[in-house]
């Protein structure tokens, strides 16, 4: 299988399928009474009042901005396995979702950006659930779909000298606690302290 090798694209290819996992948990959760509340209607709250978000064109509205939220999430989650490596991705996709629905969700509820805030504590906690189905959905697509190169190869460790080795494909140098040293290879000597 072809792998992606564009963070941008692979971002949004990875947040895209996160919100159909994410909403299609809102849509269980609205059958069994659990929610009370579309993301849509909730993304759609943010360019206009809550009567609109409930027509067709509304809702298409709110779909589309929730798409492109769940993009945006995606691709700035590439980045976060770009920079850590995408071990332990799974945690790193839960953590990282758990602090989107808290800043995005908490911060649209407080500060008032969405015509639409959720009504009751049962809604509140499947919105946690839909966002961390979101972040196992996230990091798995990210993990199979992006190419190898976008991710770092190895761990970053420190070798003997102290120096920690990050990997030659992420075009970084060598750094020591307190300074950078441009260097290209591969065994790091400490310099001479005076």
């Amino acid at each position: 299988m072809k792998k992606i090798k564009d963070p941008i694209v692979l971002g949004v290819v990875a947040g895209l399928a996160g919100n159909i996992i994410k909403n299609i948990g809102n849509e269980i959760s609205i059958l069994l009474g659990f929610s009370k509340i579309t993301y849509a209607e909730i993304a759609g709250g943010i360019y206009m009042k809550k009567k609109a978000t409930r027509t067709p064109l509304g809702k298409a509205i709110g779909y589309l901005g929730d798409n492109a939220i769940g993009g945006a999430l995606g691709i700035g989650f590439v980045y976060v396995l770009k920079a850590t490596g995408k071990d332990h991705a799974i945690m790193k996709g839960v953590g990282y979702s758990h602090l989107a629905w808290t800043a995005l969700l908490g911060g649209i509820n407080k500060v008032g950006i969405s015509s639409f805030q959720p009504p009751d504590t049962k809604t509140v906690l499947s919105s946690y659930i839909n966002h961390t189905l979101f972040g196992l959905t996230v990091a798995v697509t990210a993990t199979t779909f992006g190419d190898k190169d976008l991710f770092p190869q190895e761990d970053i460790q420190v070798n003997k000298a102290g120096y920690f080795n990050y990997p030659r494909s992420r075009g970084l140098r060598f750094l020591r606690k307190d300074k950078a040293i441009n260097t290209d290879i591969d065994e790091q000597i400490a310099p001479n302290e005076h």
